[in-house]
């Protein structure tokens, strides 16, 4: 009897629940790689059928969920597919002719694909892959990535890194380590509803801005995109007095504030700046087939001399790790660290890039001299740059060993030609080197060549290149309302300035040149402790000890209650 015969005398009941089911037995752990339990413990997949059975259900599930090529490719276990497959499908057939007399049926199952096509719905939509403990982000879109390098493509931009170097008066920036963003139109089964929020409690009156890339644009108001409220960043102080003690600090209650939302347009390429005591959010993708595509990017004063937290940002650059917090579950497949290197910093252009004070501007230290052709041994340090300059303007650089991460790097391929100028000799390229030690370095062609070198500390180098979502601004309240979008589009001859205005809402554009006249700081006394006294600070206010110290993470990652 078939499917459709079946259904024509009824309902056909199909008790399903295995992953779950064996989890809490101990069988497997619940995530992005389950299948293999058909084959390391068969017996328990036998008698899960039969407990099912028992129970009323007419079909057999064959546990092959997740059983497909793309996710066992992740894990190196490809080749374990077809007998997989043929397991999952041959203990599923003999629990069903065990209980011949209830002719059940046998059916497979297969996990949605997680490989996004954006010209493809049906990739789209996939169930989240680790637990959001910060409930109000559940839905939201937001992407597990942290340190590919696409995303360090768009924080070494120059542009980005001059809109904050404009904001703080300092060109000794580090860069948040934030995600992205992808907001889908609403479906059933995946809807979200948008929300207001602060990152910081504003009444702290917190020392930061944050910062959004559109990837894609978003001008139509009825996609998801970003959304703030400019009259509650006004009128704070005069709001708060009228909300009950016990009120969530970082949500404010927009009962009758839905009139002073604003929604603001973005065209892919413009950069968003907004202070942090704005009310934001993400709203509701109500668009038929709009995607929001965004990546969260910040910068803010370098902590020079904290050293924990320097090495920490070293390290998730390095090793691709997410930050710590609240808010950043990470990939629990570790796609970062499983399928991509390291981003590349383009060493090339320090000054630019890291706001490395005096790099640029200081002329490259003779390091080694000879003539071509000719093979050098030479030591070179870790996270280091060496020019490269010859006579004649002819032959090759080869470093070995070589790799993406120690090479030579000819000027012509990162635009820097001409970079360095000496006398009768030519800049051709550099030996960028991140893990230090012996190198070989051959020159073919003729005439002089040299090795320089340039010197800097390595705080210098990561002034921008590297920082962590959640940070401490070193005592700096930065006096700024309105909100930035700065175009970064090739096409565009000049900077899309977009403001809100904070007293009406709305929104005034100008097109033109980008020229602020510097940041407006005022000094205030730096805490000893900054990260305990946000702490006890939350306690203050009545949040659980717990919450408190989750919430002071999201702002000093490597905060622990004491």
């Amino acid at each position: 009897m078939t499917l459709l015969e079946r259904l024509d005398k009824g309902p056909v009941i199909c008790a399903e629940g295995y992953l779950f089911a064996m989890e809490r037995r101990g069988y497997l752990s619940a995530g992005a790689f389950v299948p293999e339990v058909v084959l390391e413990h068969p017996e328990v997949v036998s008698q899960l059928h039969r407990e099912f059975i028992r129970a009323g259900s007419d079909v057999v599930q064959a546990f092959t969920y997740y059983g497909h090529r793309e996710k066992l490719r992740i894990i190196g276990k490809e080749h374990l597919l077809e007998p997989l497959q043929k397991n999952a499908l041959e203990i599923a057939k003999n629990a069903a002719k065990e209980f011949a007399e209830l002719n059940l049926m046998v059916c497979g199952d297969v996990a949605n694909t997680n490989i996004y096509d954006p010209n493809d719905k049906s990739t789209w939509y996939t169930n989240p892959r680790a637990e959001m403990q910060m409930k109000e982000l559940a839905g939201t879109g937001m992407v597990e990535v942290y340190n590919n390098s696409h995303l360090w493509s768009n924080r070494q931009e120059k542009r980005v890194y001059d809109s904050f170097v404009d904001i703080w008066g300092t060109d000794k920036l580090w860069v948040t380590i934030d995600r992205a963003n992808l907001n889908f139109p609403i479906r059933p089964g995946f809807e979200y509803k948008g929300f207001i929020h602060w990152d910081y409690d504003p009444g702290t009156k917190p020392q930061n801005v944050q910062g959004v890339i559109a990837l894609a644009d978003q001008t139509d108001q009825n996609m998801g995109g970003f959304q703030c409220i400019p009259w509650l960043f006004k009128n704070f102080d005069k709001w708060k007095l009228t909300q009950p003690k016990n009120r969530d600090y970082f949500k404010p209650d927009i009962k009758g504030l839905e009139d002073k939302i604003v929604k603001v347009p973005l065209e892919a390429g413009d950069l968003l700046i907004f202070h942090s005591s704005q009310p934001h959010g993400i709203r509701p993708n109500l668009s038929d087939d709009k995607v929001r595509i965004a990546q969260y990017i910040s910068m803010m004063p370098a902590e020079e001399e904290n050293d924990q937290l320097k090495e920490w940002r070293i390290s998730s650059w390095r090793n691709r790790i997410a930050p710590k917090g609240y808010a950043f579950p990470g990939d629990p497949r570790n796609w970062e660290q499983k399928r991509y290197e390291t981003a590349k910093l383009s060493l090339a252009v320090p000054a630019i890039v890291f706001g490395a004070v005096g790099i640029a501007e200081s002329e490259p230290e003779d390091y080694w001299s000879g003539t071509a052709p000719t093979t050098t041994t030479v030591t070179l340090d870790e996270m280091s740059l060496y020019p490269i300059f010859v006579e004649n303007n002819s032959g090759s650089v080869i470093l070995s060993p070589s790799s993406d991460d120690n090479r030579f790097i000819p000027c012509g391929e990162d635009d820097s030609c001409g970079l360095f100028t000496e006398t009768g000799m030519a800049y051709v390229g550099d030996l960028s080197v991140i893990d230090g030690g012996e190198y070989t370095v051959e020159f073919t062609g003729n005439g002089a060549v040299e090795i320089k070198e340039i010197e800097y500390e390595t705080e210098d180098l990561f002034a921008v290149g590297l920082g962590s979502c959640a940070c401490c601004l070193g005592g700096i309240t930065l006096l700024v309302g309105i909100i930035l979008a700065f175009t970064l589009k090739e096409k565009a001859a000049h900077s899309n300035v977009v403001m809100v205005d904070p007293s009406t809402g709305q929104l005034i554009s100008q097109q033109q040149p980008y020229a602020p006249s510097g940041a407006v700081v005022v000094q205030q006394p730096v805490v000893a402790d900054p990260a305990m006294a946000h702490y006890n600070e939350l306690l203050a206010q009545g949040y659980e000890s717990s919450k408190a110290e989750s919430y002071a993470r999201m702002r000093y990652p490597e905060f622990k209650r004491p």
